[in-house]
């Protein structure tokens, strides 16, 4: 049972994908920011820089360009470090 298993695993690896790199993140660089996707775009706003300073921006990485682009960030005085994310439907 053990030879088979590893004869499976060691197959479905010669099928895996490889690791492609997408555009660099190009905001400023941040900690603990809050992401999440809807459809075809990935979404990353607010949290901390390296100055210990809270974010507000945000920006949207589209996959079917591969590009980032601004966006509308948080409301001032809204920002937050270790704040949590998520997306419903077309919602985040």
């Amino acid at each position: 049972m053990k030879k088979l298993f590893l004869f499976l695993f060691i197959t479905q690896l010669t099928f895996a994908q490889p690791w492609v790199q997408l555009p660099d993140f190009t905001g400023t660089a941040r900690d603990d920011g809050s992401t999440f996707t809807i459809n075809n775009k990935a979404y990353c706003l607010t949290g901390v820089t390296s100055g210990v300073g809270c974010t507000a921006d945000g920006f949207a990485f589209d996959f079917s360009t591969k590009t980032w682009g601004a966006m509308a960030g948080v409301p001032a005085g809204q920002e937050r470090q270790y704040a949590t994310a998520l997306s419903y439907s077309n919602f985040g």
